[in-house]
């Protein structure tokens, strides 16, 4: 969750990863 929270330059940098976040948190 917190990675999601992170600014919009390293959102961006880490879009793949969060987008994988919550499949993995599940």
């Amino acid at each position: 969750a917190l990675p999601l929270r992170l600014p919009s330059s390293s959102s961006t940098a880490m879009q793949p990863v969060s987008l994988r976040a919550p499949a993995l948190l599940q």
